[in-house]
């Protein structure tokens, strides 16, 4: 459904970036990775060489409808003053990046299934969400701005623990509950908070 506050400039934009990405998978789907080319990408999408490199820097980039992940305006603002504990605020902060790079959760069972197929793709979904956190990281760190965590290595050192934590639970949701993650993907996230909780306090 199109969102009517977008311009149509922008509306076109999503539209060709959906053209492109959907090219991109259906080929994939039905001729396999390697005889998928952009020039066949681009004649399916309807779009010149020229446009699908202004969506995609790559063919498996199209094929997983991902982008380098970025900082979302407003992401480190909700993040320094938002409420709840560290952790909740890393998990916000961390689905904000990483909602950067993957503009179209709805597409995750295609975007799951192709990866589990093709090891490079794969290997291309890691390579994002690791500059996802890598993202995260530094600002969790202080990295770069008005001061450094470098002399507190316990600092930075529970913030590493706090990521790691973080993106494990991501991880997990995304495969213990595919469909909890389409249908409502905040409370697919906190069920498996839960889950991890029970399971450290069980542990300990």
């Amino acid at each position: 459904m199109s969102n009517p506050a977008l311009s149509l400039r922008e509306r076109n934009r999503i539209d060709c970036w959906h053209a492109i990405h959907d090219a991109a998978a259906d080929l994939t789907i039905a001729r396999g990775l390697d005889e998928t080319t952009i020039d066949a990408i681009s004649e399916r999408a309807g779009v010149s060489r020229r446009t699908f490199f202004n969506y995609f820097p790559s063919k498996e980039d199209a094929v997983l409808g991902m982008q380098a992940p970025t900082l979302p305006e407003g992401a480190l603002d909700d993040f320094r003053a938002g409420e709840g504990d560290s952790f909740g605020r890393t998990m916000r902060l961390m689905l904000a990046v990483l909602d950067s790079a993957i503009p179209d959760h709805d597409d995750f069972p295609r975007r799951r299934t192709l990866a589990d197929q093709h090891p490079v793709l794969e290997e291309r979904l890691r390579r994002h969400i690791s500059a996802a956190e890598d993202i995260v990281l530094s600002i969790l760190t202080e990295q770069g701005g008005d001061s450094s965590t470098e002399s507190l290595p316990d600092g930075i050192e529970s913030a590493k623990a706090l990521l790691s934590l973080a993106a494990t639970i991501l991880r997990f949701t995304s495969r213990n509950d595919p469909q909890g993650v389409l249908a409502d993907r905040e409370a697919a996230i906190n069920h498996s908070i839960d889950i991890f909780r029970k399971a450290i306090s069980e542990a300990l």
